[in-house]
C-alpha cells in the first residue's frame, strides 16, 4: 500500500498552484455569498496565502 501523505501537506501543494487556487478561492466565496460563513472564509485565504509562502 501506499503511503499517505498528511492533508496539509497535499492541501498546501495543491493551493500552490495559482489555477487551483483561484478555482478554490472562486467555490468558496460562492459559499460565503450564500451561508456568510465569515471563519470559512478567513481560513480559506490563510490556506491560500500560506500555500504561497
Amino acid at each position: 500500500m501506499k503511503p499517505s501523505v498528511p492533508f496539509e501537506k497535499h492541501h498546501s501543494e495543491f493551493l500552490s498552484d495559482p489555477v487551483r487556487a483561484r478555482a478554490y478561492l472562486e467555490v468558496v466565496l460562492e459559499e460565503y455569498a450564500r451561508d456568510q460563513e465569515e471563519s470559512a472564509l478567513l481560513l480559506a485565504l490563510k490556506d491560500v496565502a500560506s500555500a504561497r509562502n
